[in-house]
């Protein structure tokens, strides 16, 4: 009998998903759930380094900001955790990435568009 052959998200993801993990930039992360916290406060105040080039942020709220962290795949727990390690879901921080791939191709095939 014939091994299962790897799909396209196995041998594409895989290793792009082990090393997020391995490096601390997905799964289990080393910022802390408070610094989370702290840096939505800044970005809220409009600190420089902290709005990571959004516009809409000056309307924001902050449970408008916990909204979009948790959309994108962070766990900002309440206080209880606060002191501990934070949360990126890998799959959510692999389907960001597909996402801006796809951006990108989109606009070198239609030869449109400026990346800075």
């Amino acid at each position: 009998m014939a091994s299962p052959q790897p799909t396209a998200s196995d041998t594409d993801t895989d290793p792009l998903r082990r090393h997020l993990v391995s490096s601390g930039l997905a799964g289990d992360v080393a910022t802390t759930v408070d610094n989370c916290l702290d840096n939505i406060g800044r970005l809220l105040a409009g600190r420089a380094g902290y709005t990571f080039g959004l516009s809409d942020w000056k309307r924001a709220t902050f449970d408008d900001v916990v909204a979009a962290m948790r959309a994108a795949g962070g766990r900002p727990d309440g206080p209880a955790n606060a002191a501990g390690g934070a949360f990126i879901d890998p799959d959510a921080a692999l389907g960001a990435i597909a996402h801006q791939r796809s951006v990108l191709t989109r606009l070198r095939t239609a030869g449109t568009g400026r990346v800075l």
